[in-house]
């Protein structure tokens, strides 16, 4: 795409100020308008939980996601395959993560979170840092279940895990505003669009 250097060295300096401002414990909101840039975020997002001996896992569609973030991470030189062997990424189908059988259980999904945190603290990792691809709610229509579960959540955990909580623009526009207003309130919303 045609772009001018300082645009885009501006926008990489935004996007690592960002990520820098977060921390093991917070539960965050973002927004992407693309694809692209959404994947850009989450590698950069992971490569710090990497860099900081944290547990990495990424919750996205086996199908597409997943493939492009692991293929990006093949290109910044990651390798995934000895990231995942010694327990250090953890690669999770959305679907089956949080809407398998077609239900939404935010208990059992909570569980989840719990397990794998103690799970990363006991092979040595300082916590666990997650890039969630929410999209799966909105496609089979389980949004007041996803604005419930999200809203269970607290703004900071009390364990140390980072759930960075990813949606496309086009779904957050979708909700109401009471709804908006829930899932604003129990996240850090550093990421969201105007």
């Amino acid at each position: 795409k045609p772009f001018r250097l300082f645009q885009l060295l501006s926008a990489v300096r935004n996007a690592i100020s960002r990520i820098n401002n977060i921390s093991l414990k917070d539960h965050v909101l973002t927004s992407y308008r693309s694809s692209t840039e959404e994947i850009e975020d989450a590698v950069q997002f992971l490569k710090i939980g990497i860099r900081n001996n944290e547990c990495v896992m990424i919750v996205a569609r086996r199908d597409s996601s997943l493939d492009e973030i692991v293929e990006a991470f093949t290109t910044n030189g990651i390798d995934t395959g000895k990231l995942i062997s010694n327990n250090s990424l953890m690669l999770a189908d959305n679907k089956e993560w949080y809407i398998p059988g077609e239900k939404v259980e935010k208990h059992r999904i909570i569980d989840q979170w719990n397990g794998l945190v103690n799970r990363s603290i006991i092979n040595g990792k300082k916590g666990l840092r997650a890039f969630c691809m929410m999209d799966i709610f909105f496609e089979h229509d389980f949004v007041d279940e996803l604005v419930e579960y999200e809203s269970e959540l607290p703004l900071r955990f009390d364990i140390p895990f980072l759930a960075l909580c990813a949606y496309r623009q086009s779904d957050l526009d979708k909700l109401s505003d009471s709804q908006r207003a829930r899932m604003v309130k129990c996240h850090n919303p550093v990421w969201i669009q105007n």
